[in-house]
């Protein structure tokens, strides 16, 4: 093969030809300027043609560069492809959506986004292959596009014929690409998955390209949970399982955004030890998600009766154990007692952990839940909820009034006065002695007798002493204030 440039002649063997004169055109020569004949001194065998089609096959190619771009749309376009060019990522997003291409071609340096974000979405709105052909060829980037979701990696510059063989590769066995629906709407959020854009009551609300995803993947299955691993998945496609800090972080921030919004920070609502869901204005929690509380009844049976049985084991053995020692079992069994009482309250521990899930009419814990939530874009962060009661614990709408009158005022004190960096609420309920103790402990700089009297937290002493409780201020082991307001349950 021969290639002509301002009277210059080389010649190249057939399978380098179409890397060279990518090569140059890459460099700013005009394609036009180059002149490409065929050498009778040696043949090599034809490159395979492309696979026969009933249709020609559809690409999108989003490429910033003229030059690149021209070419590569020139020589698909005489091999018989269908090209879509586009030089932005929102361009070819949205010429994704209304072309439904067979493949995408991915340049990773685009103006707009980069690829490697638009990959991504791309990735969790459809299954359509992508092989991203980029400068980028060290192999940290190549895993990089790969693990985000590429198909294939081409490192430019590349042979044409080689791309096409790929782009066959990618259509063997394949049906059309599944795309979820451009447009979400539920009344009050709209995600345009083309755009990457997001409105709140037709207010635009302002979102990373991973606070996004995070947010679409959540309000495409509204009212499910969706557990850790699999928002690591979507946002962040990594299936390693392991980022849960990532992921609060980032749902904390989102929260933080949608707190100024119509919809409100409580509209994704945290899932303990398993992930998050969104509920937005028409999405109640799904009828599946109460039937697979219901399925985990055998994995809490499970979990429940390992925990008792070694406790109880222990206890036995150490009981055997006393026999030969009479004068000494008073005061092994006061201890044994306390093991009893140990193991009682890691039952209760493990079943908040495994049924925190909000199905129906909130109990009173899901009702603290979502007040201390409510909280967290107030304080900048998430307050750590403890509930130390039974599952079924109910009490008189005066006093629940009252309890959340003072859980809420507590909060609000922190975020005004306390320059805290975290916040424990703790809720007690002593069925046998029928009191219920709320504490509110941040790790902030304290408060002054003085202060606490001015502020709104003097009427929650009236409101404890009115249920036979009390109401008191002091400092918390971490230096700042520990709030504690009980009341006595009537019998």
């Amino acid at each position: 093969m021969t290639i002509r440039l301002s009277g210059n002649e080389s010649r190249v063997c057939g399978p380098c030809r179409d890397v060279t004169v990518a090569f140059l055109v890459q460099q700013g020569v005009p394609a036009e300027s180059l002149e490409v004949s065929g050498g009778q001194e040696h043949t090599t065998p034809a490159t395979a043609p492309v696979t026969a089609r009933t249709k020609p096959t559809r690409v999108v190619l989003i490429e910033d560069d003229d030059r690149v771009g021209t070419a590569v749309c020139n020589a698909l376009t005489k091999r018989g492809y269908h090209v879509k060019w586009e030089r932005t990522g929102h361009g070819g997003m949205s010429a994704a959506y209304l072309a439904k291409p067979d493949v995408i071609l991915l340049d990773l340096g685009l103006p707009d986004i980069d690829g490697i974000e638009l990959l991504r979405q791309l990735r969790l709105v459809s299954d359509v292959p992508v092989i991203v052909a980029s400068a980028r060829g060290e192999i940290d980037d190549r895993i990089l596009g790969l693990t985000a979701g590429a198909d294939d990696y081409l490192v430019k510059p590349f042979s044409v014929d080689e791309l096409c063989a790929r782009i066959g590769r990618t259509q063997h066995n394949r049906g059309p690409g599944t795309w979820a629906p451009e447009i979400y709407d539920d009344g009050l959020l709209r995600l345009d998955s083309a755009r990457l854009e997001a409105r709140v009551a037709d207010v635009p609300l302002d979102l990373t390209p991973l606070e996004f995803r995070l947010l679409e993947t959540l309000a495409r299955q509204a009212g499910k949970v969706q557990p850790m691993a699999t928002l690591l998945v979507k946002a962040w496609h990594d299936t390693s399982g392991k980022g849960d800090d990532r992921v609060k972080f980032a749902v904390s921030r989102l929260r933080g955004k949608l707190g100024s919004t119509a919809l409100g920070s409580e509209s994704i609502v945290s899932v303990r030890s398993v992930g998050y869901l969104y509920q937005g204005p028409h999405s109640p929690v799904q009828t599946e998600d109460r039937a697979s509380v219901l399925e985990d009844r055998d994995r809490i049976a499970r979990d429940l009766h390992d925990l008792v049985i070694q406790r109880l084991f222990a206890i036995g053995l150490g009981l055997q154990a006393l026999a030969p020692k009479a004068s000494a079992v008073t005061d092994h069994l006061l201890r044994y007692v306390d093991d009893l009482d140990t193991a009682i309250q890691d039952i209760r521990e493990t079943v908040y952990h495994l049924q925190d899930r909000p199905i129906g009419a909130p109990n009173l814990r899901g009702k603290v839940l979502r007040h201390a939530g409510r909280a967290e874009s107030a304080l900048g962060f998430a307050p750590r909820v403890v509930l130390e009661c039974p599952v079924d614990t109910t009490i008189a709408d005066d006093i629940e009034h009252d309890l959340f009158a003072a859980l809420g005022e507590g909060l609000s004190n922190v975020a005004r006065h306390a320059r805290a960096t975290a916040v424990d609420v703790i809720l007690r309920a002593d069925r046998r002695g029928r009191h219920i103790t709320l504490y509110v402990i941040d790790n902030g700089v304290g408060m002054p007798e003085n202060v606490v009297r001015r502020s709104g937290l003097g009427n929650l002493e009236t409101r404890a002493r009115r249920w036979g409780g009390q109401f008191i201020v002091a400092d918390s082991p971490g230096g700042g204030t520990a709030l504690t307001w009980t009341a006595s349950l009537p019998a």
